[in-house]
């Protein structure tokens, strides 16, 4: 399972070993919290009532702490983000420079230059239905992806279907013609 948020160095992969041998305690204070994987893991456990949440990102807790609250909707979570928009909102913006960072470390984007039209056309067809920039990047697999989504509503159901759907159209390519090189 993880934990907290997706963050650099984050204790995720040991914060239920951790917390498994961690006593109960009226308040639990996670002083170097990152994503806050051990705070969450201990909520999970019922271990603490309250919790003090420190790191020099302080910005990144209160993430957190929105997400816990269900009040992600202010940072708009389903928006295209563009490196232009990343460079210019990274400081101000916790949810932006940690989900739109490469390796959640806040200084770069996400994705190359070279990367970014497929993500942002894969982006607006899974999340608005818009197809056109896919269909003009990736003919060879739009239809069948296009299908693959009709009447899905979730966005994450849709995305998952999206993945299936162009692996399985990049398989019948290769199937019907070995030498087939993507673009």
């Amino acid at each position: 399972m993880n934990y907290g948020l997706p963050y650099t160095g984050s204790k995720s992969r040991i914060a239920e070993w951790l917390v498994k041998r961690l006593p109960s305690c009226e308040t639990f204070v996670d002083v170097f919290c990152g994503g806050c994987a051990v705070s969450d893991a201990m909520m999970l456990y019922g271990k603490s009532k309250r919790f003090i949440l420190n790191d020099l990102q302080g910005d990144v807790p209160k993430l957190f702490v929105d997400a816990l609250n269900g009040d992600l909707k202010k940072y708009n979570p389903l928006h295209w983000v563009s490196r232009e928009q990343f460079f210019a909102e990274k400081a101000s913006n916790p949810f932006i420079r940690l989900v739109y960072s490469f390796g959640q470390k806040g200084d770069t984007y996400l994705y190359s230059k070279e990367l970014e039209p497929y993500k942002r056309a894969i982006h607006y067809a899974i999340v608005e239905g818009e197809w056109s920039e896919f269909e003009r990047l990736c003919p060879e697999v739009c239809s069948d992806t296009c299908n693959a989504l009709r009447g899905l509503v979730e966005w994450n159901e849709r995305r998952l279907a999206f993945q299936r759907a162009v692996a399985s159209s990049l398989k019948g390519l290769i199937s019907q013609n070995p030498y087939y090189k993507s673009p």
